[in-house]
């Protein structure tokens, strides 16, 4: 299991984790959110301030899993 860093924790909580959980946590996300339409998804304001994605509106489906970096 892994541990959300802050800005991860901002968005699928802070508890230790597996890593397939991250970015299934991720996708529950973008989904209950609305945020994706095809392989774009739009981030919202909670996905910008966590600045995993930097300073981007949207960000492609490939991309996702960058928030992997963001767990140990």
């Amino acid at each position: 299991k892994v541990t959300p860093d802050d800005a991860l924790a901002s968005i699928i909580g802070s508890k230790a984790v597996k890593r397939s959980d991250i970015l299934k946590s991720l996708w529950a996300y973008f989904k209950a959110n609305g945020l994706n339409e095809g392989r774009t998804i739009t981030l919202d304001a909670t996905l910008k301030g966590s600045g995993i994605w930097g300073s981007k509106k949207t960000i492609q489906m490939t991309e996702v899993g960058k928030a992997m970096k963001h767990a140990s």
